[in-house]
Formats: structure tokens, C-alpha cells, sequence
């Protein structure tokens, strides 16, 4: 599968994620437990991270 890019609009805050277990994976190679989470961490953190895959990977560490 290809990576998605998720975009949102500049003056979009993501203020809280619901409590929901939907695993993602990220192009970082780190396991989200939603999307949701995969887009808060960006800002967050500073960094440009996309969808890699809807199912999370066993393999692939869970992110914080």
C-alpha cells in the first residue's frame, strides 16, 4: 500500500482524540492507536508523519 497524505487546514487544533482503538501505522514506522493520534502527533512534535496503513503492524512499536 501507498502512503496517504493527510492534510489538515492551517488553523485546524486538534484539541482531544476520542477513546477509540483503531491501530494506524505511520510512515515513522510507529504504531498510533487512531488516526487521530498519528495527526496530534505532528504538531506536536514537529514532524511531517502520513498513514502508511489503516491495520497496525505487529511488528511496529506503539507510539506514546
Amino acid at each position: 500500500m501507498g502512503s496517504a497524505q493527510l492534510s489538515l487546514p492551517p488553523s485546524f487544533d486538534l484539541q482531544a482524540c476520542p477513546l477509540l482503538y483503531l491501530p494506524v501505522c505511520g510512515t515513522d514506522g510507529n504504531t498510533y492507536a487512531s488516526e487521530c493520534q498519528l495527526c496530534k502527533t505532528n504538531p506536536t512534535e514537529e514532524l511531517n508523519i502520513h498513514l502508511l496503513d489503516q491495520h497496525a503492524k505487529s511488528d511496529h512499536p506503539v507510539a506514546a
